[in-house]
């Protein structure tokens, strides 16, 4: 489970295609608002992932990636090995059933009581989604600023 963003804006629709000739443009701009965007974000969603073994937090990453107009910040599990679980904390889980099976001792039923959604990554994501689009926002007038000087 992770957050993407992207960066995409209707008033810098008309210069995109400038851009793609001067990608060092969005870069100088767009990049270090990625980074401070991904951190602050990361940061918080971090200090509010429940702990039992630890494995879940140790493994949770933010990182921005691309150049130019294709720069892309990520923040939380991705790739392999990865906590399975954190989606069904993040999410919650109903009463279910539980079979399994222990060699050599059969097969046994048990019901799973179930536990509410902990919600960690909404709240994050709706705790800083005004910063990000403040940041994200100013990066983007620097960049038509850059692209009105001749």
């Amino acid at each position: 489970m992770s957050f993407k963003i992207n960066v995409y804006s209707p008033d810098l629709t008309k210069q995109i295609e400038l851009l793609k000739f001067y990608p060092e443009i969005a870069e100088k701009h767009f990049r270090p608002a990625m980074e401070v965007v991904v951190r602050g974000l990361g940061t918080f969603i971090e200090t509010m992932i429940p702990v039992l073994s630890g494995k879940a937090r140790a493994m949770f990453k933010t990182k921005v990636i691309g150049k130019g107009l294709n720069i892309q910040g990520r923040v939380g599990w991705w790739g392999q090995g990865q906590p399975w679980y954190i989606n069904i904390v993040e999410y919650g889980a109903k009463p279910h059933a539980i079979d399994s099976y222990a060699p050599g001792a059969g097969v046994f039923y048990s019901e799973h009581p179930g536990f509410a959604a902990r919600g960690f990554m909404r709240t994050g994501y709706r705790e800083n989604v005004g910063d990000t689009v403040t940041v994200l926002g100013l990066a983007a007038r620097e960049v038509v600023k850059d692209l009105a000087v001749p």
